[in-house]
């Protein structure tokens, strides 16, 4: 593997085979999850016939990923769910989806404001999702009234279907059961606004050399 083992130290382990197996030292290996995400972890090394790498879940605490093994799903620091092989997902019936009830033409670098249904309660959480060429910004309006602003940050004008999901409420602490769904502040929320922002600022500065003089 090209790694150093730290020889100096080894560990008794049951459960793997008939009899107790001896680890031949410790090593330090780089972990990347969801292509981005990079952890230091300590492991144990031995010679075991038959199988390359064991690697446990022990990792899962300090790095602060989350096993639900209910849904057969973990979620990353920054709310990325990722489905276990083999394991369906469940349906939440403590999720109230938030769909747009009328399509969308959205030109590049413009948005267009959704109303969005009120909380039950004051303990509910907002989540919302993006897409390949949009992201939402969650707006405040008087009351409880809530609005979402589509950007379109691709490269053409934008078609939403009337059904298309784009946030749900969920009561107290729970945590969606489907992909792609993060709260108003987190890092990934704050990375859409970032496209937003950069979106409809290329779309004025176009928009400014092209006008005729």
């Amino acid at each position: 593997m090209g790694c150093y083992v730290d020889r100096s130290q080894s560990q008794d382990c049951v459960g793997i085979g008939d009899t107790v197996y001896s680890t031949a030292g410790r090593t330090r290996i780089k972990i990347t999850l969801a292509g981005y995400l990079v952890y230091l972890f300590d492991i144990w090394v031995g010679d075991l016939s038959g199988q390359e790498a064991i690697l446990g879940m022990d990792f899962m605490v300090p790095a602060g990923i989350r096993l639900d093994l209910a849904d057969g799903s973990l979620c990353l620091p920054d709310e990325v769910r990722i489905q276990l092989s083999g394991r369906r997902q469940l349906y939440n019936n403590k999720a109230r989806i938030i769909r747009l009830d009328q399509h969308l033409q959205i030109d590049v670098g413009d948005s267009m404001e959704v109303r969005m249904r009120r909380q039950a309660s004051d303990q509910d959480s907002l989540w919302v999702t993006r897409g390949d060429r949009w992201v939402p910004t969650v707006r405040r309006g008087p009351g409880k009234t809530w609005y979402l602003a589509i950007t379109n940050v691709g490269e053409k004008k934008l078609i939403l279907q009337g059904d298309e999901r784009i946030a749900m409420w969920l009561a107290g602490n729970r945590v969606p059961r489907l992909q792609g769904f993060v709260t108003v502040g987190s890092c990934r929320y704050l990375e859409g606004q970032n496209l937003a922002l950069q979106a409809t600022t290329d779309a004025k500065v176009s928009e400014m050399y092209q006008r005729p003089e």
